[in-house]
């Protein structure tokens, strides 16, 4: 279980103040490889794991034209677009490498953005994200969490936060592989420091 999740539960789904600076300077999203039905990502292509659906699926089917039933690391990246990704929290490392992966193929066209903790000690930080991203912005506070478009709220009685709206109790950052780290600073510099490795 990850020091970075509230639970057992790995899904809390993205503040629309982390994804509207990518909507504003980028205008739009096409791909969420990590989308679930309680998200409100706006991306044109959202892959959801099969999990989210009551009956197994073969690998990548479609849901609808605009939605894929699948795992998000296994379909492939090598799509020119703006992707924007909220991976579960307790298995990071996998998420931080196709970002990497992806970024190393220097596709033309290729955005991509990884929200996940700040935490910069972990082994996928220097293995895969500090050699290869464009930028990272440390986010000022700790981020609250939606499902179904309404505020998460702690569920937990014995919680000091119990009833009230749940947010992250670390810090966050939005990693940023892709062709301009001044329209990444353009986005992201109202909402923390902006780093470029």
């Amino acid at each position: 279980k990850s020091e970075h999740s509230f639970g057992n539960n790995d899904e809390w789904c993205t503040e629309p103040a982390i994804y509207l600076p990518i909507l504003r300077v980028w205008g739009r999203i096409d791909y969420d490889p990590c989308h679930s039905p309680a998200s409100r990502v706006p991306a044109v292509t959202r892959i959801w794991h099969p999990s989210h659906l009551p009956l197994p699926r073969a690998p990548m089917t479609s849901l609808d034209r605009n939605v894929l039933i699948g795992d998000g690391i296994l379909f492939d990246w090598l799509r020119p677009g703006v992707w924007f990704d909220n991976c579960p929290y307790s298995n990071i490392t996998p998420w931080a490498a196709k970002h990497a992966q992806t970024a190393f193929c220097k596709l033309a066209g290729h955005e991509s953005f990884l929200y996940i903790p700040a935490r910069t000690g972990a082994k996928y930080w220097s293995k895969y994200i500090w050699p290869t991203v464009t930028g990272v912005c440390f986010l000022e506070r700790g981020q609250k969490f939606e499902q179904y478009g309404e505020p998460a709220i702690c569920v937990n009685p014995r919680s000091k936060s119990f009833g009230k709206p749940m947010a992250t109790p670390w810090h966050s950052v939005v990693c940023y592989w892709g062709e301009s780290i001044e329209k990444f600073r353009a986005a992201y510099s109202s909402l923390g420091r902006v780093v470029r490795p």
